[in-house]
């Protein structure tokens, strides 16, 4: 794990304490599974500075180019991880700004922020209260969805502990493209995160929806179902859905380069 930041500059220190101060307010719902949705996130400065230096296009790839997913589908999701061999190339002032952004996004105070939400989850899913969890890595990816683009009812892989989705548009005129939560139909029905089901067999539970500077956080277990229903044209046309997302693992080798370990 990354250390706490000690140099930021004066623009994203205030954007750390702000975002720590809405995580620590959020409010956990626990049905069907562990989740919170909050707005305000980023001071709203920020969020239009976040907005403005997203990365320039070339710097996102398919899905399908760099992971092991292939279906037609997942070609219309673009993405550019939150680390430096993604962004090294793009224009300084954007390279500069996401790179403070990494330094304390990707930091310590927000891991332990975002983990205590679920403490009592995270206490059973790891047999040990907090001080004895295991090391965790945090990662970030910027997501860009197109037309047609849809993930069906899934749960994440096991490895992943906390995911975040910090949604970016310019307005709120587009709230159905959030990310839906599902119930399966057969009851009782769960799965470790391996594989992605048909929105046919669910139920959709409510969905988070897709507005300016707010984020939807959950916690990863064997029901946390959810997913993205498919984009139109017509809304593709208008915006496109941009998307920080935030996740924990306890896997090593799912963190970026520079935080792995040898083992």
């Amino acid at each position: 794990m990354m250390q706490t930041p000690s140099s930021l500059g004066s623009l994203h220190q205030k954007a750390l304490e702000h975002f720590l101060s809405r995580l620590e307010s959020a409010h956990v719902d626990y049905t069907p599974y562990p989740h919170f949705y909050i707005d305000n996130v980023f001071p709203d400065d920020y969020y239009e500075r976040m907005r403005q230096l997203l990365p320039t296009t070339d710097a996102y790839k398919k899905w399908t180019d760099v992971g092991k997913v292939k279906l037609e589908q997942y070609s219309r999701r673009d993405q550019c991880y939150l680390e430096p061999e993604w962004l090294d190339a793009q224009p300084p002032e954007r390279r500069d700004f996401w790179n403070q952004f990494s330094e304390w996004f990707l930091g310590d105070q927000v891991v332990e922020a975002s983990m205590r939400l679920f403490k009592p989850t995270l206490e059973m899913r790891f047999g040990s209260s907090e001080e004895d969890w295991p090391d965790v890595f945090p990662q970030a990816i910027f997501l860009r969805h197109r037309a047609d683009y849809f993930i069906g009812p899934h749960t994440d892989i096991p490895s992943k502990v906390v995911n975040i989705l910090l949604y970016l548009p310019g307005d709120n005129n587009n709230e159905h493209l959030g990310t839906s939560m599902f119930v399966p139909k057969q009851e009782g029905f769960s799965d470790p995160g391996t594989r992605h089901f048909d929105f046919e067999d669910f139920r959709r539970f409510k969905m988070a929806p897709y507005r300016r500077n707010a984020a939807f956080g959950f916690v990863k277990n064997s029901n946390s179902w959810h997913g993205v229903e498919p984009i139109d044209e017509a809304s593709a046309s208008r915006t496109p859905r941009d998307v920080i997302q935030y996740m924990i693992y306890d896997n090593p080798m799912r963190a970026p380069r520079k935080h792995q370990t040898s083992s």
